[in-house]
């Protein structure tokens, strides 16, 4: 008989990371998407990943729940909330 060789994950949850949302998912270009994040606690951060990085957004409303971006590529945006 083989050996097991899965390890138990444990995910520890620091605070409410909360419930991000997008507008849309398909636009045409031009299009304004609008970003949110709801049900969190702490300072929020729009992030878009660029190659293999993520940079955080500096347009106004970079920091603000809800974020409205006019994507010229695909584009991939993340929410960074610190407690």
């Amino acid at each position: 008989t083989g050996q097991n060789s899965c390890q138990a994950i444990t995910f520890n949850i620091c605070g409410n990371v909360g419930i991000a949302m997008a507008s849309d998912t398909v636009r045409c270009e031009g299009d304004s998407v609008e970003l949110s994040l709801s049900s969190f606690n702490g300072s929020i951060q729009w992030q878009r990943k660029y190659g293999a990085n993520w940079i955080d957004e500096t347009l106004p409303g970079a920091t603000s729940p809800q974020y409205f971006v006019i994507p010229d590529t695909t584009a991939e945006y993340r929410a960074k909330v610190q407690l």
